[in-house]
């Protein structure tokens, strides 16, 4: 569930005293992008926080897109203190990027990505991030193709059919609380 788990993601890093914080979108045409986005503007209004358009980067789920961001939010005078990535891959990249800046995340800057893969816990501080189970989307798939193909109608299997897969926060080191 996109919706939930970018609400969780911008709920946690509001829960820790963060007030600027930015977001990295994904691929601006995939339906998913809009439901990871839509997400972060509910967290910010639950926890009635602005949106703020130059805080929202347009990135492609690339470890790159997260550099270009990095570079995008630090050359403006209102510097976000979290960000919120689209992916882990982006936020990687955000990392990365603040890590050659010579910044202490999550000291001065605190990340959170999406997806939970392995390599976010090699990351340099390890990657804070919304983990879900491929396993689990990937049963609910494969039931709906069964069904599909049992009733040979793919209106009735399809429509109105949404896979959600919670998503749970798996704190490692790239959060922690707002700078003073």
């Amino acid at each position: 569930d996109l919706h939930s788990a970018f609400f969780d993601a911008t709920q946690h890093l509001a829960q820790l005293g963060h007030k600027d914080i930015a977001f990295v979108t994904g691929n601006q045409t995939a339906y998913s992008s809009a439901l990871r986005f839509n997400g972060f503007k509910s967290g910010l209004e639950a926890a009635k926080l602005d949106l703020d358009p130059s805080r929202v980067f347009e990135g492609d789920y690339s470890a790159e897109s997260g550099r270009r961001a990095f570079n995008y939010f630090f050359s403006r005078a209102n510097k976000p203190t979290a960000v919120v990535c689209a992916n882990d891959a982006t936020a990687m990249g955000m990392l990365a990027e603040a890590n050659d800046a010579g910044f202490e995340v999550p000291k001065q800057l605190s990340v959170i990505g999406y997806d939970g893969v392995r390599m976010g816990e090699l990351s340099s501080p390890p990657l804070t991030t919304m983990r879900h189970s491929a396993a689990e989307v990937g049963q609910k798939m494969a039931g709906m193709l069964i069904k599909l193909i049992e009733s040979n109608n793919a209106a009735q299997c399809i429509v109105g059919n949404q896979i959600l897969a919670p998503a749970e926060l798996a704190l490692r080191g790239s959060t922690s609380k707002a700078p003073e």
